[in-house]
């Protein structure tokens, strides 16, 4: 199980293609949660988050602004799985992101003994933004 945690700041627009992105992963949805932070934004994300409610094991919780370091600590908070995988929510995941995670995780730890119990994995990042870097 993988919780999948986006901190979230009046960009209804940008995380409603983050979610379409996650709502498409090769990955079996029963297997992730997606926990979506909102950071004392003023826009409402009910419209933007409706549309995956049947699609995702979706949680939208809601805090006082604190910044995305805040928000990234109130999802891990409330995290059910077993990873944690951070995303932005300007973000759209290939369909392999979550896959590839999980593999690497479980190479990792395979590799390494158990009195490192803590482990760090990422991955590459390709701006979508070219001329915004």
């Amino acid at each position: 199980m993988v919780s999948v945690v986006i901190p979230t700041y009046n960009r209804p627009s940008q995380l409603a293609r983050c979610l379409d992105g996650l709502a498409e992963l090769a990955y079996p949805q029963n297997y992730f949660e997606v926990i979506v932070v909102d950071d004392g934004g003023s826009l409402d994300l009910t419209p933007a988050t409706a549309r995956h409610r049947n699609q995702l094991n979706l949680t939208l919780l809601r805090q006082p602004r604190g910044g995305p370091g805040a928000a990234r600590n109130t999802g891990a908070a409330v995290a059910q799985g077993d990873l944690i995988a951070f995303l932005d929510d300007d973000c759209r995941p290939a369909q392999d992101w979550l896959l590839r995670l999980t593999t690497c995780f479980s190479l990792e730890t395979e590799q390494r003994s158990a009195r490192l119990p803590n482990r760090l994995i990422g991955g590459p990042i390709f701006n979508a933004l070219p001329h915004n870097p």
